[in-house]
């Protein structure tokens, strides 16, 4: 039993025995304090009782029309109208409602539970949001000096491939200036080589022509005759 139907019980209870002592009985409380049992004394009319009881007049015009009392002023004494105990009736209606915010707090505690999480989950994107910018901050501030770093690299890379091919034109140059200074002096050897045989031959031919001049001169000595 709810223990406000027990607290309307005891109620009700003490004010039958209230009613006891005081000479007044007739009203009992039955279904754990849910109907009223209130038996008609002398001098009752029905709109009196249902002032009493605090309940419609309709509803007491009812249980005597069901009766079969259709005069109110005819009410036998004795006679037991029951009703619906108003008390309980608000209290069943309270703790109805009681039960409907329960539930409606239960509902608000879990849609408030799933806000909480859905909250947990948008502060989760934001800090990934922003972690991701930081991120992408960084990688903008690295992507710049790496573009700077490659735009030197290809400068450099540029000056390299410029001297390589200033070198290269020289070394071909000098390759051919070695070449043609190597053709020259090869020219200048053969020729060089050919006057000294040249030279070698008119030599000799000198030489012979003194042998021959010589073997003359001697010839011509021994002819002339001694003077006396």
């Amino acid at each position: 039993m709810p223990v406000a139907i027990c607290i309307v019980a005891a109620i009700l209870w003490f004010g039958v025995i209230a009613d006891a002592r005081a000479g007044q009985p007739g009203v009992e409380v039955t279904d754990s304090g849910r109907t009223i049992i209130y038996r008609a004394r002398p001098g009752d009319t029905p709109s009196g009782v249902a002032q009493a009881l605090g309940v419609p007049s309709a509803e007491i015009d009812t249980q005597l029309a069901t009766k079969g009392i259709t005069d109110a002023s005819r009410v036998p004494v004795g006679f037991a109208y029951r009703v619906t105990n108003p008390l309980v009736t608000g209290i069943d209606a309270a703790e109805r409602r009681i039960v409907e915010l329960e539930g409606q707090l239960e509902s608000a505690a879990t849609r408030a539970g799933s806000a909480e999480r859905q909250l947990a989950a948008v502060q989760r994107e934001d800090q990934l949001v922003l972690e991701q910018r930081l991120r992408l901050g960084q990688l903008e501030g690295r992507w710049l000096l790496a573009r700077w770093a490659i735009l030197g690299l290809a400068v450099s890379l540029s000056i390299t491939g410029a001297v390589a091919a200033i070198a290269r034109r020289r070394e071909r140059g000098a390759t051919r200036f070695a070449r043609s200074m190597a053709h020259e002096l090869e020219e200048k050897r053969r020729s060089s080589l050919a006057d000294r045989q040249q030279s070698a031959r008119h030599i000799v031919e000198l030489e012979d022509r003194v042998r021959e001049l010589e073997s003359q001169a001697r010839s011509q000595v021994q002819v002339v005759p001694r003077s006396a």
